[in-house]
């Protein structure tokens, strides 16, 4: 993946990540537990969270700060489904 010139890389700091963790996780939890049907529990999709957190901070890809999100949107759906 080959950024825009203009568009500053994901630079994985601690302030970049837990920045990213408090404004997902809320959102990403709820939409996890939407996938998984009413009857899984919170629980479970903060785990689902973590597990694919994990899995991003782990790859290090380099990808534009700005895709951050859509890209872990796709990596939930995919580890929920």
């Amino acid at each position: 993946m080959s950024p825009a010139m203009n568009d500053e890389l994901f630079t994985y700091t601690e302030d970049e990540v837990r920045e990213l963790v408090l404004k997902l996780h809320p959102r990403i939890t709820a939409y996890i537990r939407g996938i998984l049907g009413g009857g899984k529990s919170k629980v479970q999709a903060d785990d689902i969270f973590h597990d694919v957190l994990f899995t991003f901070l782990d790859r290090r890809i380099k990808i534009p700060a700005s895709k951050v999100q859509a890209y872990l949107c796709l990596l939930y759906t995919s580890d929920a489904a």
